[in-house]
């Protein structure tokens, strides 16, 4: 799976979370250790895109996305990996194939969750994988009028609960994570 392998043995907690990265910046560690403590995860995985299906601009280089990227991810538990698969449908289940002993969760800010309903194969990945979404400035209240949010309502997962999401790969399954919010974002920072 690219530069980075899950160490073999046990049944390893790990998010996913995809995206340009273009580029990484504090916001991104922020959600990333919230979600190592609410989750109780043993790795969050950045998987670095090449692009963006639903942008039109291009990101910078790979290279220099995946520089910077592994450069501000100093914490233990993040790794950072460049992403083969166009959509995320397609990159869950690869990692679910090629790791079935994890126990996996697909980490989006509510920002991201706005729009899921435009992803490429959206429907199957709330089958596939549990989704934690991490709130996001001026994006949390839309977040949960969202068309995603409204399809899978009954599989909303309580806030005491959320760490099941990481051990139980029971979908569909999705919560709302709390936590500190970072105004950051990377298309101010380019």
């Amino acid at each position: 799976m690219n530069s980075f392998a899950l160490p073999i043995g046990g049944h390893k907690r790990v998010a996913l979370m995809g995206g340009s990265f273009d580029p990484a910046h504090k916001g991104h560690v922020l959600v990333a250790q919230n979600a190592i403590c609410a989750l109780r995860l043993d790795y969050v995985v950045w998987l670095v895109a090449q692009q963006n299906p639903l942008k039109q601009k291009r990101p910078a280089s790979m290279e220099k996305r995946l520089r910077q990227a592994k450069a501000l991810a100093t914490h233990p538990k993040i790794k950072v990996i460049g992403d083969p698969h166009i959509y995320a449908i397609d990159t869950c289940r690869a990692w679910i194939a090629h790791y079935p002993q994890c126990h996996f969760v697909w980490l989006m800010g509510t920002d991201n969750w706005c729009q899921f309903h435009r992803w490429r194969g959206w429907h199957d990945m709330m089958h596939q994988i549990p989704i934690a979404i991490y709130p996001r400035p001026h994006t949390i209240l839309a977040s949960m009028n969202s068309v995603a949010a409204q399809r899978f309502a009954n599989y909303r997962v309580p806030p005491d609960e959320m760490a099941q999401l990481s051990i139980s790969n029971k979908s569909p399954a999705w919560a709302l994570l709390t936590g500190k919010t970072s105004a950051l974002a990377s298309q101010g920072l380019r």
